[in-house]
């Protein structure tokens, strides 16, 4: 993909394919697992992040994690 408007086609499929599988499959040979997000996953991933969840991961960082895409690193966030 090399613009957004692939990225936002592909990426709701990606997911969809991901988590919508019903079909077993197996990390290691003696391991099977199966990738099914069940209803309360995605209950849990879909409600809202409080403030509170923000800042606590927030401050869980090291400080001098490298920079974000808008350049600021965790210090900065943590100060301001």
């Amino acid at each position: 993909m090399t613009n957004m408007e692939e990225i936002k086609i592909n990426a709701p499929k990606f997911y969809e394919k991901l988590f919508n599988q019903t079909e077993y499959w197996s990390v290691f040979p003696n391991l099977v697992t199966k990738r099914i997000l069940t209803e309360e996953g995605r209950l849990w991933l879909e409600r809202e992040v409080s403030i509170k969840e923000i800042e606590s991961a927030l401050f869980q960082m090291s400080p001098d994690k490298a920079p974000g895409p808008d350049g600021f690193n965790a210090i900065f966030f943590q100060k301001n």
